[in-house]
């Protein structure tokens, strides 16, 4: 994530103003019976799951690793005093806190079925970063990272000698990998993308490492044991703020008409398919904005939807919170957007990883939990404790993970203080900084970014907060 888009507060009531009680809508819920609030949460059928043991695997996102922690160059840490050896807040991650989140992902799951780089490996300001000496640049630091995790999961690492299973390991490609934070030439003849390919031969295949070379995507079939497909999204030209500014392709990289192939190969092999990517589509609930450029959401909505049969799971980083979001209803897409938090703990959350157990046979998500651990103002080197923050479907009542199951979610979550309030203790993971209140209107945008893709959608969705039949609606019922 860039750090320009962080705001120093997770609620924001006072940009969206508040609203009396005298509201009709606001009455009318404060009079309803507590179980047809709760009741939303569990409208969702259940998915039918495979007898097969539950899989494993490893979200790993946003290290954002700055090789001059503690020293002359780091990225905006001005702490007075000594610095802490495995991170403080308000700093990017030293090597340490990179080990130590590992080696903790490594002691909770020992053999997880593959471990996922999620995108950000490089610390904010990579622009900044020297030429020289070789591992403290840009494709150095993203060599360090993967390193890093090929050896806490050797098993998992590709290598040509065979000891490896070569299937273990995905990468993607953040905004701050790049030699600027967004910038990422996409013409043939620029060589960077060759050079991260060639850093990574721990994580990709000679094949895979030829389609990163050129356009920064790759898709694997996973393996052995799992019924599955990985599509691995280069997603910097969505950004409105890719530099330098394609937004008149409709198709940059040709990537969107590749997805499409991939997925119908892999309705032909009767194979589910997880999408993974570093930016999401989505409105984020930091300022509010959009992640995608809006066409580019269509088009991603749009083959998501035609393959809703395949697309078992949609995985995304950056944003640096614990968040969802949700399809239109009418495009009846099974999978929600699943938004993992940070490693770096810059903007004052505390690091965390995730673990997420899934069906080796259909590939259907049956749950996620996040681990997390607090940073210690000493100079102590010793192991960090690493602690369960959450289970999605035990800390929110959810009978599956399903979209519709989100969706309900999201809709609760601007009707129920206490709810919203259990949402946000996990938002940020040990955040330590302050949080301004939030009211009725504050959880509404909530509510809308969660559930609205696009601007459009967003805007309309805040503009029926003061509706009573929009409230009935949420509830499930109708007017007389």
């Amino acid at each position: 994530m860039d750090a320009a888009a962080a705001p120093h507060c997770s609620n924001r009531s006072s940009d969206a103003g508040s609203l009396p009680l005298s509201y009709p809508w606001l009455r009318l819920a404060r009079l309803l019976p507590a179980v047809l609030l709760l009741g939303v949460l569990g409208a969702s059928p259940v998915v039918t799951s495979s007898s097969v043991p539950a899989a494993r695997f490893v979200f790993l996102t946003d290290f954002h690793a700055d090789p001059f922690y503690g020293r002359s160059g780091a990225y905006s840490c001005n702490r007075v005093g000594a610095y802490p050896p495995l991170g403080w807040y308000g700093c990017d991650s030293p090597w340490a806190l990179v080990n130590s989140t590992v080696s903790g992902a490594a002691a909770v799951v020992p053999q997880p079925s593959f471990v996922v780089m999620c995108g950000d490996l490089v610390r904010h300001g990579a622009s900044l970063l020297p030429k020289e000496p070789p591992e403290d640049t840009v494709v150095g630091v993203i060599r360090g990272v993967a390193e890093v995790v090929a050896q806490a999961f050797p098993s998992l690492a590709w290598n040509s000698s065979g000891n490896g299973s070569g299937s273990g390991l995905v990468w993607v490609l953040g905004n701050n990998d790049l030699l600027g934070d967004y910038y990422l030439d996409l013409s043939p003849s620029s060589s960077f993308l060759r050079d991260v390919a060639s850093s990574l031969s721990d994580v990709l295949s000679p094949e895979e490492q030829a389609t990163v070379a050129t356009g920064g995507y790759y898709s694997r079939e996973m393996g052995p044991g799992l019924n599955l497909t990985v599509a691995v999204l280069n997603t910097i030209p969505y950004s409105p703020r890719h530099n330098p500014n394609t937004t008149t392709l409709d198709d940059p990289l040709g990537q969107f008409q590749w997805l499409q192939g991939i997925l119908q190969a892999a309705r032909q092999k009767a194979r589910p398919v997880y999408i993974f990517g570093h930016i999401p589509p989505v409105q984020d609930t930091y300022s509010f904005r959009t992640m995608w450029v809006d066409k580019y959401i269509t088009s991603y909505v749009s083959i998501v939807g035609q393959y809703r049969d395949v697309v078992a799971g949609q995985f995304f980083g950056h944003l640096h919170v614990e968040e969802f979001h949700t399809f239109p209803p009418e495009l009846s897409m099974p999978t929600p957007i699943l938004v993992g938090s940070a490693i770096s703990p810059l903007f004052l959350n505390s690091p965390s990883f995730r673990i997420v157990d899934f069906d080796p046979g259909t590939a259907q998500v049956l749950d996620y939990s996040t681990y997390y651990t607090l940073l210690s103002n000493t100079s102590d080197t010793f192991p960090q404790h690493w602690s369960l923050l959450y289970s999605a479907r035990a800390n929110f009542s959810l009978s599956n993970l399903s979209s519709n199951s989100f969706r309900n979610l999201a809709k609760a979550l601007a009707l129920q203080p206490a709810l919203f309030a259990t949402f946000m203790q996990v938002y940020r993971p040990g955040y330590v900084g302050s949080l301004d209140p939030c009211d009725g209107v504050c959880r509404w945008k909530y509510m809308c970014a969660l559930t609205e893709l696009h601007q459009s959608g967003f805007q309309s969705c805040l503009l029926s907060y003061p509706s009573v039949p929009t409230l009935l609606s949420v509830l499930g019922l109708t007017t007389v």
